[in-house]
């Protein structure tokens, strides 16, 4: 999962980067998307993470 997301943010930096024809205030706002999508990513396996986990300790316990 980190791989992903840190994989994504290099392709959108680097793409970022190599654009020559947009404005610094065009570069920030996509550099700062970049950002907020990598978290969003990140955020977003550690909730399917944590909700794995938990699903198998629910499942490996017997409440009969």
């Amino acid at each position: 999962m980190f791989g992903i997301v840190f994989g994504v943010l290099a392709f959108l930096v680097g793409a970022i980067g190599a654009a020559d024809n947009i404005t610094e205030a065009q570069r920030d706002i996509l550099i700062t998307n970049a950002v907020i999508f990598g978290l969003a990513l990140l955020c977003s396996g550690f909730i399917v993470v944590l909700l794995g986990s938990y699903t198998a300790e629910l499942a490996n316990n017997s409440y009969a």
